[in-house]
């Protein structure tokens, strides 16, 4: 599946005014604003902020439109995002890292720039634009209701201050790290039937389209689950394809389909391995059975690296009590809520 180029029929300048104040929206340019996204990211996410380490790959990839937002008067930057096409009929937009000088916070300088760059993938032709955030970010979600965007969905991951806790996750641990069956001893709340279940390997991303499109049938989110964002087609989903880490479980034709895939995320920072435990599934027994998978020999020889990795999945799998899910260190209360705007 190739994505097509976002960048042909959007203009590379356009100017947006709040009050009596015209603000400027830019391609961003690493030699020039690299030391001013870095100022403005500093205090995002206590400091971790992924945004400034992966700036120049949102740069140049062809399928993203990563801007920033300057004051035209002074040229400082107040603002920056991304958006991205999601498919290759360019028919779904997703957005992404939007970020605001502490500055310009409450200024609605966020909803403005959300607007242009909704109003530059209608200009592209997308018939959707999809965006997400933590639950509790209650100003993002604000604005994605003044820009019409309506919630859809949820996905579920786990926290990663707990998950560094754990010996050998952390970035800095170079201790020996178990995988997280293991690391929290929850290995017992896999049922044997879930231990017992065959998967095999997708071979394709267009396969892997057609298993998420039937689980929207059965209440999925109809896309791979990642921390923060959903999954697209990248360099790094081809790679784990080809190393027959993407997997779905074998079983009857009628049966909803699970995924579970093995994603790097160069994104992550603090923990130790860069993969993610994507699980498409729609019951806690495929949840299960799907993690076991991911925990296997053979997943773990093809990692080639700590088996310690995180997990984000499908926010219809039950977390109820008894539940393996119920038993990891997910944040219960804080999901990465998905909003949708229809253009």
């Amino acid at each position: 599946m190739t994505v097509l180029p976002i960048l042909a029929t959007v203009s590379s300048i356009s100017s947006l005014s709040l009050g009596s104040d015209v603000f400027k929206v830019r391609h961003f340019s690493s030699q020039r604003d690299s030391k001013n996204l870095t100022e403005m990211c500093k205090d995002v996410w206590n400091g971790t902020d992924y945004l400034p380490k992966v700036a120049t790959l949102f740069e140049s990839d062809p399928t993203c439109d990563f801007v920033i937002m300057e004051a035209e008067a002074t040229g400082q930057m107040i603002a920056a995002g991304n958006r991205r096409n999601f498919d290759e009929n360019g028919d779904t937009i997703w957005l992404e890292a939007i970020r605001v000088s502490d500055k310009f916070k409450g200024r609605g300088v966020a909803t403005a720039l959300m607007r242009e760059l909704i109003e530059r993938s209608r200009s592209n032709g997308a018939r959707e634009v999809l965006a997400c955030t933590v639950n509790d970010n209650l100003a993002m979600k604000k604005v994605f209701s003044r820009v019409q965007m309506n919630l859809v969905n949820k996905v579920q991951w786990l926290d990663f201050e707990k998950m560094k806790s754990l010996p050998g996750w952390a970035a800095t641990d170079d201790g020996k790290a178990e995988n997280i069956l293991k690391a929290l001893n929850v290995e017992h709340l896999v049922s044997e039937p879930a231990k017992l279940d065959t998967w095999v390997s997708v071979g394709s991303e267009d396969e892997l389209e057609s298993l998420l499109k039937v689980m929207t049938k059965h209440g999925g989110i109809g896309h791979l689950p990642g921390l923060g964002k959903l999954l697209w087609s990248s360099d790094d989903l081809r790679e784990s394809i080809e190393k027959g880490m993407v997997r779905t479980l074998h079983r009857l034709k009628d049966s909803p389909p699970a995924v579970m895939a093995l994603v790097k995320d160069s994104a992550i920072q603090s923990l130790r391995s860069k993969y993610v435990c994507s699980i498409a599934a729609t019951s806690a027994h495929d949840f299960e059975s799907a993690l076991w998978e991911a925990c296997s020999e053979e997943i773990k020889s093809s990692l080639g690296s700590s088996p310690a990795f995180t997990v984000a999945f499908d926010g219809c799998i039950p977390t109820d009590p008894g539940t393996l899910s119920a038993y990891l260190p997910v944040s219960n209360d804080n999901p990465f809520v998905i909003y949708r705007c229809q253009i």
